[in-house]
C-alpha cells in the first residue's frame, strides 16, 4: 500500500481524546527533551538558518507565493527522524505534495477544528502531543496567543504557521515570492525569492528552488 494510500486509511484521534490528554505519551516528552536542540531542514532551506536548521521550542513563519512548500521542506526531515507532524486546519494540503517533499506520511495526522471547538484548548493539546504543529492560523486572542507561544517554548515542540501575525513575532519568518517555473516537458520546480527575518536568524535574501 503506497504511503498516500495509507494516509487516507488512518483514522484522526478525536477532539475530544486531544483536549482531554489521552493522546499525550510520557516517552514522548523524554524523548523530546533528550534530542539534540536543533532539528535538520532539508535543501534548499536549511540555508535561512544560521545554525544549520531550526531550533525546538520556536515559532516559525512561512507565507508568499510557496507558503505550503516552504513548510512541508521545514518539517520533511524531522518526520523521517521519527518526529509526529499534526497539520490543523490545512485542508487544502495534498499528501502526494508532501510526499514529494519528503514528509513521512506515518507519522501525520490531519486535525480540523470546529468553530464550535475551544480553539486555544485544542491547540494546546496538540502542542502537548505533538513534535511538530503545522497551523495554517492562529485564530485565538492576543493573550490565548501567548500563552500557546509560552507552551511551544516550555515543551520544546516546532510550531509552523502558514499566517503572519503582529500578535506573535516570529522566530523565523520565510517569505516567498517571485516565483518562475523551471520546465521541460514538464514542471519540475519553482525558483522564488527567499527573504530571511526573525529574532533567531541574520535577515537575508537569496534565492530558491522549491
Amino acid at each position: 500500500m503506497s504511503n498516500v494510500a495509507h494516509q487516507s486509511a488512518r483514522e484522526t484521534a478525536s477532539l475530544s481524546d486531544l483536549t482531554s490528554g489521552h493522546v499525550l505519551d510520557g516517552a514522548l516528552f523524554a524523548a523530546r527533551h533528550a534530542a539534540h536542540d536543533i532539528v535538520a531542514v532539508d535543501e534548499p532551506l536549511n540555508v535561512a538558518f544560521d545554525v544549520g536548521g531550526m531550533r525546538r521550542g520556536t515559532v516559525n513563519v512561512c507565507t508568499g507565493v510557496a507558503a505550503v512548500s516552504s513548510a512541508l521542506t521545514l518539517v520533511a526531515a524531522n518526520t523521517r527522524q521519527g518526529a509526529w507532524l499534526a497539520c490543523v486546519d490545512v485542508p487544502f494540503l495534498s499528501m502526494s505534495a508532501a510526499e514529494e517533499h519528503g514528509v513521512a506520511l506515518e507519522r501525520v495526522v490531519r486535525v480540523e477544528v470546529p468553530s464550535t471547538a475551544p480553539r486555544a484548548r485544542v491547540l494546546g493539546a496538540l502542542i502537548e502531543g505533538f513534535d511538530v504543529v503545522l497551523l495554517s492560523k492562529w485564530g485565538c486572542s492576543p493573550s490565548e496567543v501567548r500563552r500557546l507561544v509560552a507552551r511551544v517554548r516550555a515543551l520544546s515542540t516546532l510550531l509552523v504557521v502558514l499566517e503572519h501575525s503582529d500578535m506573535c513575532v516570529a522566530d523565523t519568518h520565510l517569505h516567498t515570492s517571485a516565483a518562475r517555473w523551471c520546465v521541460d516537458s514538464h514542471a519540475r520546480h519553482r525558483e522564488v525569492a527567499l527573504d530571511v527575518s526573525g529574532k533567531r536568524v541574520r535577515p537575508r535574501r537569496c534565492t530558491v528552488h522549491v
